[in-house]
């Protein structure tokens, strides 16, 4: 499950501050902490105020076995608080007003982090589910880019899965298919340590795959690991992209197609639906392909 560091102070100014009715969805966030994930909760000592330990006490009460929450007693250290850096999938809320420790300490974990100054604003953009259109007659929400979809988080690992993204031909070639993908990745996300691509064993030769994959790192920096898996089946057309933080699903792949100058070639009307592991649904579905990150 997805994991949330929390110092205690940024639980108590939310639940301060979103218990007013002023507030639109004044509850998003607690419910989050509540429900959405594992909880780090820091700054938890035996010398609180009681003030501070009853607005704490249901999330320290436990949540039953889909969410818990362990406890520290030191506040979150910019330098020291020790982070497994092998699991993507967590976020961070931490009160540090020091403009310097914001920035290393954003640095250093290269995860989703927000700040006492900003923490609702971070987590609005977690949770944002946009929903676009592919079809060359609509206007509202209408897809023409791979970054318009792509959502703007500090993203490390990357799953893409689609039957025929490895294929390449005269009228689908990989410029603009696959690889068109993978420089907006580049230009969305700079520090990429992995990408690791399902598709249809439709005939790859093993020469072929091995030239794709040293196309993608040449796109990507040598530093990224990269892997392709075929797989055998029939009936999947979506295109399926899996980031540390959202689910981009991607009606029909062999929808998204780009000419030479940048069109947008569509062959039938499809969807693109942005689902974000704020909704521990949404994490749960995803977590089988994600844990082969991990």
């Amino acid at each position: 499950m997805l994991t949330t560091h929390l110092d205690k102070e940024i639980y108590i100014d939310a639940y301060q501050k979103f218990s007013s009715d002023k507030i639109k969805n004044p509850k998003d966030f607690i419910d989050y902490l509540l429900t959405g994930s594992d909880v780090i909760l820091y700054g938890i000592t035996s010398e609180m105020e009681d003030s501070s330990s009853n607005i704490l006490s249901e999330l320290l009460q436990g949540r039953g076995d889909q969410a818990k929450t362990s406890t520290r007693s030191e506040s979150f250290s910019p330098t020291k608080t020790p982070v497994n850096a092998d699991n993507p999938y967590q976020v961070f809320f931490l009160n540090l007003n020091d403009k310097d420790d914001q920035i290393s300490v954003t640095k250093r974990l290269r995860m989703l982090v927000g700040f006492k100054d900003n923490y609702y604003q971070v987590f609005s953009e977690f949770k944002k589910e946009p929903f676009f259109r592919v079809d060359s007659e609509v206007v509202k929400n209408k897809f023409s880019d791979w970054l318009q979809v792509l959502p703007d988080m500090p993203v490390t690992d990357i799953v893409i899965s689609d039957p025929y993204i490895l294929k390449s031909s005269e009228n689908y070639p990989l410029s603009s298919n696959l690889y068109r993908l993978i420089q907006s990745i580049k230009d969305r996300y700079h520090n990429i340590v992995s990408v690791i691509i399902f598709s249809k064993n439709d005939k790859n030769d093993k020469n072929d795959l091995k030239q794709i994959r040293e196309d993608i790192i040449r796109i990507l920096g040598e530093k990224t690991l990269v892997r392709t898996i075929l797989f055998q089946g029939s009936g999947e057309h979506d295109r399926h992209i899996f980031t540390n933080y959202h689910h981009v699903k991607i009606g029909s792949s062999l929808n998204f197609l780009f000419d030479n100058d940048g069109i947008l070639k569509v062959k039938n009307p499809s969807s693109i639906e942005v689902h974000s592991y704020c909704n521990p649904k949404q994490f749960e579905q995803a977590e089988p392909v994600l844990k082969l990150l991990n």
